[in-house]
């Protein structure tokens, strides 16, 4: 019932799930029409819907900006506790599973990939990148591994002076982050932006910056496609906007963003495996041993 809904939207958390961001950000769904109010909102599993929409072949852009884990730092300060608590950045099927040493071992690793900068005291930089990956990317790619097909993929890190949001309340550092959701501010209106730079000129590279955007937007809107050059994920993986007059592909996206998530999984598989081999020498060995006296 969607009254339910509404009234249990805000529920307590535990402090390791605030602290990771594992907890998600909620959002309540939004009813098209009071005709189906008392439908359910999702009415299949997660596995059968995107089965149902691979079906379907229906194109999809998709991405994510730089620095998109500074939306971390605009909800509350558990960020400082992040490098002391990095358990809780496990994913949570493998940390149910995991063992003590394994999740020792698997902190290990993560503290590894993130934090092992001495020069950033305060680990700042450390701190958006896990959250950039934990939050957005790397669930970001799981998606487009599925979709590979029939996704348009994109990496925006392009920073426009004037173009992108104020610094956050409470950020520690005089940062130039490629926020989230700035590029939003090339496909849509946004009354506040400043558009003229310091000297009252106009900010030619952002105004191509949109042209690019919007044409992309524009053509994919109408042919599901937003350009000859711009080829689905499964061939030249994902486009890198960073400059106004001209972009890259990448195919190391998922190097970058994918692998060593999958791999913290893919280590406790071959971990449970090798167990899984030792119990059945052991049983073998037994059952020789037995027969033979």
């Amino acid at each position: 019932d969607i009254k339910d809904i509404v009234a249990n939207q805000t529920i307590n958390l535990n402090e390791e799930d605030i602290i990771s961001g594992s907890c998600g950000m909620r959002f309540v769904p939004v009813l098209d029409s009071y005709l189906t109010a008392n439908m359910p909102f999702f009415n299949n599993t997660l596995e059968n819907l995107m089965a149902q929409a691979l079906a379907r072949g229906k194109p999809l852009i998709t991405g994510f900006t730089r620095d998109e884990g500074v939306l971390k730092f605009m909800f509350d300060d558990t960020w400082r506790l992040a490098e002391d608590n990095l358990a809780t950045f496990i994913p949570r099927k493998l940390y149910q599973s995991a063992s003590d040493d394994d999740k020792v071992s698997l902190q290990k690793q993560i503290r590894d990939r993130y934090f092992n900068n001495t020069v950033d005291n305060n680990k700042v930089s450390d701190l958006i990148h896990i959250y950039t990956d934990t939050l957005f990317s790397y669930p970001s790619t799981q998606i487009t591994k599925y979709f590979a097909n029939i996704t348009y993929g994109y990496f925006f890190q392009y920073f426009g002076f004037g173009w992108t949001y104020a610094p956050i309340n409470g950020f520690p550092y005089n940062m130039n982050p490629v926020n989230h959701g700035d590029d939003l501010h090339y496909l849509f209106y946004m009354a506040d932006d400043p558009q003229p730079l310091d000297n009252c000129s106009l900010n030619w590279p952002n105004l191509q910056m949109r042209d690019n955007m919007v044409t992309w937007w524009t053509n994919f809107a109408k042919t599901g496609v937003p350009s000859s050059s711009w080829k689905p994920v499964s061939q030249y993986g994902y486009l890198v906007i960073d400059h106004p007059t001209w972009t890259q592909n990448s195919s190391s996206f998922y190097q970058q963003y994918y692998d060593f998530w999958a791999d913290l999984k893919l280590s406790h598989s071959s971990t449970t495996k090798l167990s899984t081999t030792t119990i059945s020498i052991l049983l073998s060995a037994m059952l020789i041993f037995i027969f033979h006296n």
